[in-house]
């Protein structure tokens, strides 16, 4: 596992496409090292952001270090799999082939330290519950704060999941529901040092991050939508700059209010838009899935621009989201083809685009074996819903995807649902391995049964 990480981490250490966060990131690392002027101290956390102000060397080391807490979350998974007799191969495989884990590992962001984090905080959970330990309920309340001064919609995760768990299983309601309660009494604690640091500094009090607005605001802007919203960051800086002013930044608490003041008053004005908005996402985490290794740093210039076309090309046939913009850049260029077709792509394209479709391809497997599993569990085999660690990560699988669908998607925003979804898809491929080898074996036995009358 730790080969296979180390490997993708390598393959995709020149990845470029969050950079403009990334730099959101060092500067508030700055600022907390003392250097710096201050800069928008509501938005990101600041979490990542102090890691990398005390790592020497932090584009490598946090790397190293995220990798390293990505492996051995996925082996403490790992034991937990194996306790409940799933089969052993079955385990194996999708732990050491975790790529979408992985991947997320590889970035220069702060989301592979939350989904470790959250995922180490989830197995914490299970065994308390499995032992009645209440140190591990604590332990798992801080491992949560620390994931939720990294990210803070594990304040809205936590309870989601928990609301799942526990209305899957009801009969699990009074010995679960305390641990839950204290450990997200741990965590919400804990995030308020970060509040009063933005308090002491002069920004408003606060335990989430204020891009929320933007979020979902620009969330609504999916392909075709009848509001006529183009999801785009220029395109929102503009608007702030318009409404609010030069100096107001599109991630601020104030630009933040505008957004989700402007979100809902379109969603209140067109609630089957929402509903079909939400129906979009949950079908494009199926078409494109997970995040995987950027190949635009690896191609020449030339190579990349034709690339990025194809992908943008690619997407519109697909119905999903793009950028006018970028299109209209591309048709500039001369690489955008209105009457697109597939046989007009030459073999070298395709054979860049290699990489990603099958990234694609096997996300969708993953993901359309995680929804029959989900559907195994809860219908065919509930007795598997007596298991702690098939509760909690259920919880968190369904809260996650459903944050997806409701706010925004983005492919590596999904890469957790690969670690949360491993017990249930585990549960689904021995179930699906049992029923084979039944139905493998009996006709021959059907066959073997006239014997005895002949003799």
């Amino acid at each position: 596992m730790t080969i296979v990480a180390l490997v993708v981490a390598s393959l995709n250490r020149n990845h470029d496409q969050y950079v403009g966060l990334y730099r959101r990131y060092q500067a508030l690392a700055r600022f907390l090292a003392g250097e710096g002027e201050a800069p928008l101290l509501t938005y990101p956390a600041w979490g990542y952001p102090w890691l990398l102000s005390v790592l020497p060397h932090p584009e490598l080391s946090s790397i190293l270090l995220q990798v390293a807490l990505a492996v051995v979350t996925l082996l403490l998974a790992r034991d937990e799999l194996r306790r409940l007799g799933l089969p052993l191969r079955l385990v194996d495989l999708l732990c050491i082939g975790g790529i979408p884990w992985y991947a997320l590992a590889s970035m220069k962001l702060a989301d592979t330290w939350a989904a470790s984090l959250s995922g180490l905080g989830a197995l914490l959970l299970v065994r308390a519950l499995r032992l009645g330990d209440l140190r591990l309920v604590l332990a798992s309340g801080v491992v949560f704060g620390i994931a939720a001064n990294v990210r803070s919609e594990l304040l809205g995760l936590v309870p989601f999941a928990a609301l799942v768990a526990l209305a899957v299983e009801p009969r699990r309601i009074r010995r679960d529901a305390p641990a839950w309660s204290i450990a997200a009494a741990v965590m919400l604690c804990l995030l308020l040092p970060w509040g009063w640091f933005r308090a002491h500094h002069g920004a408003p009090f606060g335990l989430t991050t204020t891009n929320s607005g933007m979020v979902l605001y620009q969330s609504l802007g999916f392909q075709g939508n009848a509001w006529g919203i183009v999801a785009d960051d220029r395109v929102r800086k503009q608007e702030v700059r318009e409404h609010l002013g030069s100096e107001v930044d599109p991630a601020s608490a104030e630009a933040s209010r505008w957004f989700r003041a402007r979100a809902i008053a379109a969603i209140r004005e067109r609630p089957l838009e929402y509903a079909r908005k939400v129906w979009h996402n949950f079908l494009a985490t199926i078409k494109f899935g997970f995040y995987g290794l950027e190949m635009e740093p690896m191609l020449s210039e030339q190579d990349g621009r034709r690339y990025e076309a194809l992908k943008e090309q690619l997407k519109l046939l697909a119905g999903a989201k793009v950028n006018p913009l970028d299109v209209e850049a591309l048709r500039r260029q001369g690489l955008w083809q209105d009457d697109f077709e597939l046989r007009s792509v030459p073999p070298r394209l395709w054979a860049i685009a290699g990489l990603p479709l099958l990234n694609a391809a096997l996300s969708a497997t993953y993901l359309v074996a995680l929804l029959g599993s989900l559907g195994w569990v809860l219908i065919v085999e509930r007795r598997w819903l007596a298991e702690p660690l098939v509760r909690v990560m259920l919880g968190f699988t369904a809260a996650s995807w459903s944050l997806l669908c409701l706010l925004q998607y983005e492919p590596r925003q999904a890469n957790p649902l690969y670690f949360f979804g491993l017990p249930v898809v585990a549960i689904g491929g021995q179930a699906l391995w049992q029923r084979w080898r039944r139905d493998g074996r009996a006709p021959a036995r059907r066959a073997a049964a006239p014997a005895p009358a002949g003799r």
